[in-house]
């Protein structure tokens, strides 16, 4: 839209400039018809909103900054869209149309708030209203403007599809979010600065929100005999992670020949840094863990298969026993995950009947998935399969 014009997405003609006198007049109803042209432009508007009676229509002159429309109407403020683009996108929105000082004049001595009229629907009009203050309030002294580094490449994956996005986080937060125009023209030259303007508190979550957006990428080494483990059956363990951190992570195929021994290791976790850094406790959670001991030769065994099989259950862990040969004696391996450590000592020290106080494993809760239900039917599955039950005690 061209500075001067009267907007309205399928009419656009000249209006008449509004002067610095003419800003801070008093207008009446018929005066305001003659800023918006009566005749044409809000009839026009009437009947493309199915409105008959031209009074049914909602008109409001407001003021709005000076110093902040000063810099959309010369361009200053990079960091700020053009007023014609900015009054047009608002326009389109909201089905209203909007008139403004196209020629107001930049750096007047007048330090007096021009006005911003708009006619539409009451709903409507009351949308355009909190999107232009949104940018142009007045109230300057509770709004700030942040300008954030955050890297090109990442902008359209934070703006989203249609910009629904960056959309919802503006209304959530109430702040106004721009990101560099001149990425989409120049190829040699990227801009890393996005803006953000809102009251302090608004932009504090603005910030926070782009910031979690972010997508960044993670490698982690996991043996390859351990994948099944990490997994769980059917890769149920691996599929509650995803789903409770929103990330994606991905296991070389460790059968796959063309992969170097060294890459066979090395699992990508993909998300945001927070949810990426939380996906690698849990997977580092679900490592197996495994603990050898000899039941002394000089003791008798209080427990029978049974025992062992309720131990398993309870405990959720794998055990194994096993008399050795050439000497009398029997080994027990007890086998589980890591987030799991207190319950493979405690079904330790029941197995040796201990009179010891129960010991407890420092495990950071994030190691821990949240609402997981008991692993037994899953990653002690996998141990199951990988090894032959206990031998005849």
């Amino acid at each position: 839209m061209k500075p001067d014009n009267l907007g309205f997405t399928e009419h656009r003609r000249p209006m008449e400039t509004m002067s610095e006198t003419s800003e801070a007049t008093t207008t009446t109803a018929a005066s305001e018809y003659q800023g918006f042209d009566y005749n044409e432009d809000i009839t026009i508007l009437a009947r493309q909103l199915g409105i008959d009676n031209l009074e049914d229509l909602k008109r409001e002159r407001f003021r709005v900054n000076r110093r902040r429309l000063e810099q959309m109407l010369t361009g200053e403020d990079e960091s700020l869209e053009r007023a014609d683009v900015f009054f047009e996108k608002i326009m389109e929105q909201t089905s209203t149309m909007i008139s403004w000082p196209a020629r107001l004049k930049i750096g007047a001595k007048s330090k007096k708030d021009p006005h911003i009229k708009v006619v539409g629907r009451q709903e409507d009009v009351q949308a355009a209203k909190e999107k232009i203050m949104l940018i142009l309030d007045t109230r300057q002294a509770l709004r700030v403007t942040m300008k954030l580094d955050v890297s090109y490449t990442d902008h359209s994956h934070i703006i989203g599809k249609g910009g629904l996005t960056i959309k919802r986080v503006m209304e959530e937060t109430g702040c106004h979010i721009h990101f560099p125009d001149s990425n989409r023209s120049n190829h040699q030259e990227k801009s890393n600065q996005v803006s953000i303007a809102g009251d302090m508190e608004g932009v504090e979550k603005a910030r926070t929100r782009i910031r979690s957006q972010i997508s960044v990428q993670m490698s982690m080494e996991i043996s390859p005999q351990h994948h099944s483990v990490v997994l769980g059956k059917q890769s149920n363990n691996l599929k509650l992670i995803m789903q409770r951190t929103s990330t994606q992570i991905m296991f070389p195929d460790a059968g796959d020949p063309n992969i170097p021994s060294l890459k066979k290791s090395n699992v990508i976790i993909t998300g945001g840094i927070n949810n990426v850094y939380l996906a690698r406790q849990h997977l580092i959670g679900s490592l197996p863990l495994v603990v050898m001991f000899d039941f002394p030769e000089d003791a008798t065994p209080t427990f029978d298969s049974e025992t062992i099989s309720q131990l398993m259950q309870t405990q959720d862990v794998f055990i194994s026993v096993r008399n050795k040969p050439k000497i009398s004696a029997i080994s027990i391996v007890i086998k589980g995950v890591e987030k799991n450590a207190t319950r493979i000592y405690e079904a330790r020290r029941q197995i040796l009947n201990l009179k010891e106080p129960r010991l407890h494993a420092m495990i950071p809760d994030t190691y821990n998935i949240p609402n997981a239900s008991n692993l037994f039917l899953g990653i002690i599955y996998v141990f199951w399969c990988k090894e032959a039950t206990f031998s005849n005690i």
